[in-house]
């Protein structure tokens, strides 16, 4: 336990039905195979993990005694298999269990730093590990497992800092995710879920947040902080989906559940530190089985109590809303005024018929580099079309709106090179630059052989690629689309409209990076963000829209959506 936990009243929507009764109804011949077994089968010690199939039987990591048990769906005890051990079907603390929708079951073997693959009887099928360390087939204390709909396996792999993903026979695929506090940085992460959609969502435990990636591994956004309120945590574990995408958490610490919109909004929470209905001592995996059934893993409490679901988000959903219209009053929840051009960078909650969401452009503004990556506002943040707000910077610009990809609404940086395109006559690349490439070297980026280097393609030391990965790398301004080089315009380049030709830059999806050899900061970000504002109000239509000089705006005021 690292802090001790809050109070929060029960989530009134939610009946308790009984508890999974613990004790075995021995499998005579698993018990004359192992007498020590029999003895550990009397009941849970320290359960941190539990999957559901799709008949509703019941996976529990009995964590301490290095089992899963499995249940049917009313909680009468079925088998259970395992023991302490590092042989193949043997367990060391596992402390996470999901079942595939082939109706294999994917043990998290914890301390033997691998993934176990069994039938729902129990019986070994494969294992997924090439040991223990950071490779790309290797481990380091896995914690939680989970899959999606096609059978990928997602991997909290909690010491190496990062989400594994293997395909269904448990080829690595790629993996996201690094120690650290920017973009995308985690800290001993402790749970992942998958929504219907394909956003995964990581609970970064030792951050006390909850982060969300697409299916690629892109980081989209991320939502809380330590504390004991609403929508705070203190060592969040397991996640699970419902059918309405409402995500729920086990905030291990607080000893409750906390249940969002797929945005972050806070819907409701229940429990409080006790061994009582309605209680929990340190709560670690969950699971949605069939009907909505919420099951926990009440891990000193060693019980697994089950709840049933959460009515499904009532009436067909609004035509505008699924389009992304906002609905109600619209929240500022922190600001920053900043004078120089007079506008207002804020986060907000903006009330929504499915619920509260939150657009945390301020918060977005500090993770991606700050003035460094942005510049200075240069509008407020205000609703550009139905349901989607946008800020503009000298820079660029964020936009917060919905990604059909994802099912939800996402705050990222605008595709702004993209946007702008190079003036080479609407080419499908978009202004990608095919022939100049940089034989130093440096990290590739994008599929048409470009690189990010600290060195030129004339071999210029311009600290690109430092720069880059302080800002965020890919996440912040997308992928390369030239290498660094003078711009000169000539046929078959690209540059910027209305630059100066003869400077270093290298051009991205959502930016440009300039190198000034004379400036105490040589490497920059040019100032797109102008003609970004030009291309979506030509002819100066943006004076007097948003764009004008705004008053501080305070946490706490309401505005109207707009």
């Amino acid at each position: 336990m690292r802090r001790p936990g809050g109070r929060r009243q029960f989530l009134k929507a939610a009946a308790l039905i009984p508890t999974l009764v613990a004790l075995a109804q021995p499998l005579r011949s698993v018990l004359a195979a192992s007498p020590a077994l029999a003895l550990q089968l009397q009941g849970f010690k320290k359960p941190r993990g539990v999957g559901v199939d799709a008949a509703g039987n019941i996976y529990v990591a009995d964590t301490e005694n290095h089992l899963i048990k499995k249940y049917n769906p009313a909680g009468s005890y079925l088998r259970a298999w395992g023991g302490f051990g590092s042989s193949f079907g043997s367990l060391r603390y596992p402390r996470d269990v999901a079942v595939g929708p082939d109706g294999r079951v994917f043990v998290a073997d914890t301390l033997n730093d691998r993934i176990q693959v069994f039938d729902q009887e129990g019986v070994f099928l494969a294992v997924y590990s090439n040991g223990r360390g950071g490779g790309a087939e290797q481990f380091d204390t896995p914690k939680a497992v989970t899959l999606d709909g096609e059978g990928r396996l997602y991997v909290a792999d909690t010491f190496n800092n990062r989400i594994k993903v293997l395909d269904a026979a448990g080829t690595h695929l790629f993996a996201f995710g690094q120690a650290g506090s920017g973009v995308g940085g985690l800290r001993n992460p402790g749970g992942v879920a998958v929504s219907p959609r394909g956003g995964i969502y990581v609970a970064d435990t030792f951050h006390d947040q909850i982060q969300v990636f697409n299916r690629a591994g892109g980081f989209v956004r991320k939502w809380g902080f330590t504390g004991g309120a609403a929508g705070q945590f203190v060592s969040p574990r397991g996640m699970a989906v419902d059918g309405s995408g409402r995500l729920y958490v086990s905030d291990s610490d607080n000893h409750r559940i906390q249940v969002f919109t797929p945005e972050g909004g806070y819907l409701d929470g229940w429990g409080q530190r006790g061994f009582r209905f309605n209680e929990f001592q340190n709560p670690k995996g969950i699971a949605i089985g069939p009907g909505g059934r919420l099951h926990v893993a009440d891990q000193l409490n060693n019980t697994l109590p089950v709840f049933v679901a959460l009515p499904p988000v009532a009436g067909a959903p609004d035509p505008n809303l699924a389009a992304g219209s906002s609905v109600g009053p619209v929240a500022v929840m922190a600001a920053l005024h900043v004078p120089e051009t007079a506008h207002n960078i804020v986060d907000l909650r903006i009330d929504r018929a499915d619920g509260p969401a939150d657009a945390g452009f301020l918060q977005y503004y500090n993770l991606t580099g700050g003035l460094a990556r942005w510049g200075y506002p240069l509008s407020e943040v205000f609703e550009e079309t139905p349901g989607n707000f946008v800020q503009y910077y000298q820079r660029g610009v964020v936009d917060w709106h919905r990604r059909e990809d994802l099912g939800i609404h996402v705050i990222e940086r605008r595709l702004g090179w993209d946007l702008i395109g190079g003036g080479r006559g609407g080419a499908p690349d978009q202004g990608a630059e095919l022939g100049i490439l940089n034989a130093n070297e440096g990290v590739a980026s994008g599929p048409w052989g470009h690189k990010v280097s600290n060195q030129s393609v004339d071999g210029t030391e311009t600290g690109f690629l430092d720069f880059f990965q302080w800002l965020g790398g890919e996440m912040s301004l997308g992928v390369a689309k030239t290498d660094a080089r003078s711009d000169t315009g000539a046929p078959g380049t690209v540059m910027l409209p209305g630059a100066t030709p003869g400077f270093i830059r290298q051009y991205f999806q959502a930016g440009v990076l300039e190198f000034h050899p004379d400036a105490a900061e040589k490497a920059q970000v040019a100032l797109i963000g102008y003609h970004l504002r030009a291309l979506a109000y030509p002819g100066e239509d943006w004076e007097g829209r948003e764009f004008g000089e705004t008053a501080v705006l305070e946490a706490g005021v309401a505005l109207a959506a707009r």
